[in-house]
């Protein structure tokens, strides 16, 4: 064991003359002076080896809790993801596609410019006449209809690419989760793209 004078003046000569000088300050024997300074060195050790234990002990804990609390996020996590899409998401994404089905649709019903041209019709009464002639038509209502599965058919494909679902998989079963992903992919389509 390494004497707790040495630590402070590291020569022997050193150490005796603070003993000696402790020895005599103190009217107790040399002998008893290196015996308190021994016993202090011990107790000095042992809190040195309780504080890095402490340490230890604290360091593990955090790690226990550290990882309790991963283990808690990745349940949670897995609880989200089976969650199904709820109805006021299917109603948003619903109408986005009603909306993308309705502007695909809409530049394919051509203008009767007659009307136009001998001076009968102003452009936006002869657009209003021919937007409800054409949405009474069945013909007008089919077209929406395939338009309308196109898209769906376009987001079960992205969703097969990115999380591997069935394509057969009904629009009900989409899972919570994804809506973001349905909803930009919805918004970032085009005209053209719907009309492949």
């Amino acid at each position: 064991m390494e004497n707790p004078i040495k630590r402070f003046f590291g020569t022997n000569k050193n150490e005796v003359e603070v003993i000696d000088a402790i020895a005599q300050k103190s009217n107790t024997s040399v002998e008893q002076v290196k015996s308190i300074l021994n016993a202090s060195q011990q107790i000095i050790e042992m809190n040195n080896k309780e504080i890095l234990q402490k340490q230890e002990d604290t360091t593990n804990m955090l790690i226990r809790h550290e990882r309790m609390m991963n283990d808690l996020k990745a349940s949670q996590n897995q609880i989200n993801n089976r969650q199904k899409i709820t109805n006021q998401h299917l109603k948003e994404l619903r109408k986005l596609i009603d909306d993308k089905a309705r502007k695909a649709l809409g530049n394919q019903e051509q203008l009767d410019l007659d009307g136009l041209m001998f001076g009968n019709l102003t452009t936006s009464e002869l657009f209003r006449e021919q937007q409800v002639k054409a949405q009474n038509t069945k013909e007008y209502n089919k077209q929406l209809r395939k338009y309308k599965n196109k898209i769906w058919r376009i987001v079960k494909d992205h969703l097969n690419d990115v999380y591997n679902t069935p394509l057969q998989i009904k629009v009900e079963f989409f899972n919570d989760y994804m809506f973001d992903d349905i909803y930009n992919r919805i918004s970032s389509l085009n005209v053209h793209e719907i009309r492949r």
